[in-house]
């Protein structure tokens, strides 16, 4: 099924896409630009840089100089405000001017290449009275500089106050303008109504600004979610032209880390960025042509077999001639064409979407599928897949490819293979421009580079390619020392190589690396990255110089424990844990030449069971190639079971034989060394964090963890009723699922108690009369979710075991063995979109916790990803 339609080239269009704002990317005081840490808790103008900063500079180069009126600084976040303890309007106003006293000196801090900075304050905590005597104060500071100051407020707190329009008027009295920030599009429009009374009683102009809110700070969430493509995007863009704003904002909160894919990047291939490019020039009146072919395409990394595939082709205007194309779909396991969809006719001068829609039950047995597009004739391999999983989806966001930027893929070769303990991987490239990079990834990580100094050929490994890392958080009170330079020596091992934030080189000696940290208030993070030569007897001792501080740990603890963890000040505190990928690497300062052959022994340390391994090459001229995956199974599970699926088509579930590979069984228990990270013992790479995740990933609450207590010969996690532990996203399955734990309560309250919160999917809480109740949302958008209630109440201080089945027929909760079902068969939420958390219900962009805790042990959680046919 095909759907296609117009849109892009309405002459409706006029308002200026004025702002490209990119949460992450602040002024450095030396190369341009830079990548902040936490979105929410950014400074002014902090001098962060990572080691792909350059990848940052690189799309301020590419949007044309005319399209980026402002830059943005995000200055005043309810984050930050609550960390500092800023409560009063004095409080505010002296930390502003403390933060501008440090930075104002430095080029950069009220415009960027003569673009002026937009100071974005969120405005809840204060009155617009209040905030004008704030801002009177800062200024009066900053003699002769102009401060742009822009509010921002939720919009579903202006409509909720008691008189929106009169709140509005004062705010824009205040300030130069405003930022419409959260909530769905009418209420949006409402305070967009409010604004612009507001001007005509002011007799002012202020600014106004519509907010893209793409991305989020947890990589499942975001506007990209879902198999949707491009079309929110598009949708807010012309929103934003329509109603005539005065530019856009666009957020999207560390997309460099967390893949909400805005830059061009290895998974979104910088489909998201030409479109702004394209809508910048129209909106702007000026012409845009695309690189041929102009074709760019959107398609979910991974489906459950039985879903209806979705797939997005948009074509823009290219100066050359172009009459049709087609799209092919290929098994990627033999090569044999699954899809072959009919000629599409696309002019040159089009900007058109193609919407595919492709059922797949019939391709339960594919594994993954390759994407072609032939256009005129010629063949674009585009470097996309879409893998049809059986039970849990790893990644389900969408990944893209913009045709005009591909390296020929004859050009290059990827093979991989599995030799002896290690994993064989033979590169050729050819290609008539210098290469910038060449990295070998693994399910979305690097393991191997070739500007990195062609690491693993010139180092003579004695144990093993370990990566650490030391994540740093500051303390944000002036009596605490913000200095965290040290050093890190090793024995029994050797450190390779390794980089700060900032991109500096650490290694001074083969057993130590030296790190000096930002010493200004205010910055809030550091990280350290260190590739060791190591195992688990390799003892590795940091001392934190300024702070006259030692602490020293094995490779054996730090995997045991999965964090070590170390409080630096009252305040402040440092992890340290072993990565995902132990090739620490940069851009090259030249080219790599045009020509590369090599044969490359990669260490299977950090594979977890099912691991994908990647080729992905840029050139000089910023093209791209990425290889199709290779799968490799750490262990291989033989054999294979009948499995429920479900065909979205036919809206019925069908049995269809699955390797137990994919049968993913999530299982945690807390026998052996206390930790305070535990890994899945199935191998699924999922990780239950006591307390919540590292900061900046699910906030970690020191005073939330659970402790660990003995049962009779195991142990178990045991809840005072305010702790909890975080299971990481996607960790729940989407589809048909089997999930049990171990109960002990110790009371009943007079609320519910929260055993297992899932906020999408599920909850299962105690009630006060000591019965097992189950909320279960099974299709996403479902009005109320299905409840069902345990038969008779479970004992106190006594071991209950509770499991919960969903097979698209039936969901049944049993506990102690009485079961309880009632009838669903509506098939599965496409949305996997949070966290999971034992013991406590968990909400908010901060992991604030929220009430419900439980009292009592927790063991013995066992999540079964897809339900076997029986």
């Amino acid at each position: 099924m095909l759907h296609r339609g117009a849109w892009g080239n309405n002459p409706a269009y006029g308002t200026r896409i004025d702002t490209a704002h990119f949460d992450e990317i602040q002024p450095d005081f030396t190369s341009g630009f830079v990548k902040e840490f936490n979105f929410s808790t950014q400074l002014y103008n902090a001098p962060f840089i990572f080691e792909d900063y350059d990848e940052v500079g690189r799309l301020a180069a590419a949007i044309p100089g005319e399209t980026m009126n402002y830059a943005v600084a995000n200055s005043m976040a309810p984050l930050k405000m609550r960390t500092l303890g800023i409560k009063t309007p004095d409080d505010a106003a002296r930390h502003l001017i403390r933060q501008i006293s440090v930075r104002e000196k430095q080029p950069g801090s009220f415009s960027i290449h003569g673009k002026p900075v937009l100071f974005v304050f969120n405005i809840s905590a204060f009155t617009p009275t209040e905030w004008k005597t704030i801002l009177q104060k800062v200024r009066a500071a900053i003699p002769g500089q102009d401060l742009l100051a822009i509010g921002q407020r939720s919009v579903f707190e202006v409509l909720g106050l008691p008189n929106p329009q009169a709140y509005m008027t004062e705010v824009l009295a205040v300030f130069d303008g405003i930022m419409f920030w959260g909530g769905p599009l009418d209420a949006k429009l409402k305070n967009l109504e409010f604004a612009r009374q507001a001007m005509k009683t002011l007799a002012k102009n202020k600014l106004l600004f519509w907010v893209l809110t793409n991305g989020y700070w947890r990589p499942e969430k975001g506007m990209f979610r879902g198999p949707i493509g491009t079309q929110s995007w598009r949708d807010q863009l012309e929103l934003c032209f329509k109603d005539q704003f005065d530019g856009v904002i666009i957020e999207s909160w560390n997309d460099l880390e967390e893949n909400t894919d805005v830059l061009p990047s290895v998974n979104k291939g910088g489909v998201i960025f030409e479109l702004l490019k394209y809508y910048s020039a129209i909106s702007n009146g000026h012409e845009y042509y695309a690189a041929p072919p102009g074709l760019l395409l959107t398609q979910p990394r991974e489906i459950l077999a039985g879903d209806t595939l979705r797939v997005e082709v948009l074509s823009l205007p290219v100066k050359i001639p172009r009459r049709t194309f087609r799209l092919e779909l290929d098994d990627d396991d033999d090569g044999a064409t699954v899809y072959r969809s009919p000629e599409q006719l696309v002019p040159p001068d089009a900007a058109e979407e193609f919407i595919f829609s492709i059922p797949t039950r019939s391709l339960a047995e594919s594994k993954r599928l390759a994407y072609r597009i032939v256009v005129d004739g010629k063949t674009f391999a585009t470097g996309s897949w879409t893998t049809l999983r059986n039970s849990r989806l790893e990644s389900p966001w969408t990944q893209g490819a913009v045709l005009g930027s591909q390296i020929p893929s004859e050009e290059i070769s990827f093979h991989l293979r599995p030799e002896g303990a290690m994993r064989k991987a033979e590169i050729r490239v050819r290609h008539d421009v210098p290469l910038s990079r060449v990295d070998i990834y693994r399910n979305g990580h690097p393991v191997w580079s070739m500007d990195a100094d062609r690491l693993n050929q010139k180092h003579d490994w004695q144990h093993g390619p370990v990566g650490i890392e030391l994540d740093f958080q500051m303390p944000q009170y002036d009596e605490e020392t913000p200095d965290r330079s040290g050093v890190m020596m090793v024995t029994g091992g050797a450190l390779v190589r390794g980089f700060d934030m900032r991109g500096e080189s650490l290694v001074t000696a083969p057993n130590r690396a030296e790190w000096n940290s930002p010493r200004q208030p205010g910055v809030r993070q550091f990280n350290v990255k260190l590739l060791a030569d190591a195992d688990d007897s390799t003892c590795l001792t940091v001392n934190l110089t300024k702070l006259n501080q030692t602490f020293s740990f094995t490779m054996g603890e730090l995997r045991g424990r999965g964090i070590v963890e170390y409080k630096t000040s009252p305040h402040g505190r440092v992890w340290i844990r072993e990565t995902d990928n132990p090739v620490i690497w940069k851009y090259m300062p030249g080219a790599l030449g045009t020509g590369v052959d090599e044969t490359v022994l990669l260490h299977p340390a950090g594979e977890i069971h099912e691991n994908e391994y990647w080729l992905w090459v840029v050139d000089k001229d910023g093209k791209t190639f990425r290889s199709q995956p290779v799968t490799i199974f750490h262990e291989k599970r033989k054999g294979e079971d009948a499995q429920w699926l479900w065909d979205e088509t036919a809206g019925q579930r069908f049995s269809a034989m699955v390797s137990r590979d994919e049968q993913m069984e999530e299982a945690w228990s807390f026998d052996g060394t206390a930790a305070r990270v535990y890994p899945d013992e199935g191998g699924s790479g999922a990780l239950l964090r006591l307390g919540g995740g590292m900061f900046r990933v699910g906030h970690f609450e020191p005073d939330a963890v659970p402790s660990i207590v003995e049962r009779a010969s195991e142990k178990a996690l045991h809840f005072d009723g305010t702790d909890y532990a975080q299971i990481d996203a996607g960790a729940f399955p989407q589809g048909a699922f089997e999930m049990s734990l171990d109960v002990c309560p110790e009371k009943f309250t007079a609320f519910d108690q929260t055993l297992f919160f899932n906020q999408t999917n599920l909850t299962l809480c105690l009630k006060p009369d000591g019965r097992v109740d189950l909320k279960f949302t099974e299709v996403e958008g479902a009005p109320q979710p299905q409840e069902l209630l345990g038969a008779e109440k479970i004992p106190l201080n006594q071991w209950s075991h509770i499991s919960v089945r969903y097979d698209y027929q039936k969901l049944t909760l049993e506990v102690n063995g009485k079961s309880t079902s009632v009838p669903l068969a509506q098939g599965p939420a496409w949305d996997v979109s949070s966290e999971s958390y034992l013991g406590a219900r968990v909400g908010g962009t901060q992991g604030t916790q929220v009430g419900n805790g439980f009292t009592g042990q927790l063991d013995n959680l066992k999540i079964r990803c897809g339900v076997l046919a029986r």
